[in-house]
C-alpha cells in the first residue's frame, strides 16, 4: 500500500544552478543541475516514509520519542498527584516515584541524543551519496566522451583500410599490366635468342671452315719451307763445291 506524502507546494522549492550570464549549465545527459530546499516538517515526512534502513531508524525514533512524551505527560500527571499526596502526608513516596522519573527522562534524553546523532549520520550520508552521484555523472560523460573517440577513430581506420584495400587493387592491376608486359617481353627476348643462335651457329661454321683452311695453308706453307730448306741446302753444297773447285785451280 502506498502512502503519499502530506507536503504541499510551499513545504518544498526546486532551484537550478546556473552559471555564466544566466544561461543554465547542462550536463551531457541533456539534464539540468537542480537543488531540492525542503521545509523541516517535509523532510521528517520523507525520511519516516523511506523504504530503507534508515527510514526505519527514524520511525522507530518518532514512536520512542512518542512514547517518551506520553511517559512525561504520565509523569506530570503523576506528580501532580504526588504532590497533592506529599501535601497529603505521604510525600516521601511521591519523592521516589519523582525520582524515578526523573531517571527515567533522563534515560530518555539520552535516547533522544542518540537518535540526533543517527540523523546527523543519516544527514552526512545523504550528502555522500549526492556526492558520489555527481562523480558517478562525471564519469559516465567521461565514458561517453571515450566512445565518442573510439567511434571516430574507428571510423578512421574504416577509411584507412578502404584506402589501403583500393591502392592494393591498384596494385594488383598493374602486377598483371606488368606481368602481360614482361611476358610479351619474354617472347621477344627468347625470338631474338633463337636469331643469336642461329647467328652464332653460322659464325661457328664458317669459323671451323676458315679453321681448316688455315690449317691447310699452314700445312703448304710448312711444306713450302721444307722445300725452301732443301733448297739452301742444295744451293749452300753448290757454292761450297765451286768454292772448293776454284782453290784446287790455283
Amino acid at each position: 500500500m502506498e502512502t503519499e506524502l502530506d507536503c504541499e507546494a510551499k513545504d518544498w522549492e526546486i532551484q537550478r544552478r546556473r552559471s555564466g550570464a544566466g544561461i543554465s549549465q547542462i550536463y551531457a545527459n541533456g539534464k539540468v543541475p537542480e537543488t531540492i530546499f525542503l521545509t523541516p516538517d517535509c523532510f521528517r515526512q520523507m525520511c519516516m516514509f523511506a523504504n530503507t534502513d534508515g527510514g526505519a531508524r527514524i520511525r522507530h525514533y518518532y514512536l520512542v520519542v512518542e512514547n517518551v512524551v506520553h511517559e512525561y505527560s504520565t509523569y506530570e500527571a503523576s506528580y501532580h498527584q504526588q504532590r497533592e499526596a506529599y501535601y497529603a502526608g505521604e510525600s516521601g513516596k511521591a519523592l521516589v516515584v519523582v525520582q524515578e522519573l526523573k531517571e527515567l527522562v533522563k534515560t530518555r534524553d539520552d535516547e533522544a541524543v542518540d537518535y540526533r546523532e543517527m540523523i546527523r549520520r543519516i544527514n552526512a550520508t545523504l550528502v555522500d551519496q549526492e556526492r558520489r552521484t555527481e562523480e558517478l555523472e562525471r564519469r559516465a560523460e567521461e565514458k561517453e566522451k571515450r566512445a565518442q573517440e573510439q567511434e571516430k577513430w574507428a571510423q578512421e581506420q574504416e577509411k584507412r583500410a578502404q584506402e589501403q584495400e583500393a591502392r592494393a587493387e591498384a596494385f594488383r592491376q598493374q602486377m598483371i599490366r606488368d606481368r602481360d608486359e614482361n611476358e610479351r617481353g619474354a617472347d621477344w627476348a627468347l625470338g631474338e635468342i633463337h636469331k643469336r643462335d642461329e647467328k652464332l651457329d653460322l659464325l661457328d661454321r664458317t669459323l671451323k671452315a676458315q679453321d681448316r683452311t688455315l690449317q691447310a695453308q699452314a700445312a703448304e706453307a710448312k711444306l713450302a719451307k721444307a722445300q725452301m730448306d732443301d733448297l739452301a741446302k742444295q744451293m749452300r753444297s753448290i757454292q761450297s763445291s765451286r768454292t772448293n773447285g776454284s782453290w784446287r785451280r790455283k
